[in-house]
């Protein structure tokens, strides 16, 4: 399948995609040439080139009549997600891990009809990703001292 990255995605989500992925195509907007061009004639777009489905955080595409037609009629998949408004480094993985983790099941429950998946973000905060504690030696078992000369 043909995947399209709207230029609200970030560029750095192609590689991990093309890399977990490696059967299905991921282009992204200013791969192609299209950066600033409104949806309505994007969508047309993407139809003419073949692509299959959206990747987006613009959820007014569904929810604005005309782009919902438009996005319908181009027969495009749309595969979006909500930002949470992480910056750097941690927008960017959270954006990658969200939509490359999210994506698997998209494909599991891909239709024959235009359809729309709404990626959910995943956990973001700290205790919520790992698990942080101190290294105590307080009931570790130590070495003995002694007999294999291990001080």
């Amino acid at each position: 399948m043909k995947f399209f990255l709207d230029e609200n995605m970030n560029y750095g989500c192609l590689a991990p995609l093309r890399e977990i992925y490696r059967e299905h195509e991921f282009r992204h907007i200013h791969d192609e040439g299209m950066s600033g061009e409104q949806d309505i004639p994007l969508f047309a777009r993407l139809r003419e080139q073949k692509y299959d489905a959206l990747l987006t955080k613009d959820r007014n595409q569904l929810t604005d009549e005309a782009e919902r037609r438009a996005l319908f009629d181009s027969g495009l998949h749309w595969v979006g997600h909500v930002s949470k408004g992480f910056q750097g480094l941690k927008g960017i993985t959270m954006e990658t891990a969200t939509v490359t983790a999210g994506l698997i099941y998209v494909l599991e429950d891909w239709r024959a009809e235009p359809y729309s998946y709404q990626l959910k973000g995943i956990p973001s905060e700290i205790g919520q990703r790992v698990k942080v504690r101190a290294v105590a030696l307080d009931g570790w078992r130590r070495p003995r001292r002694g007999g294999l000369g291990i001080a």
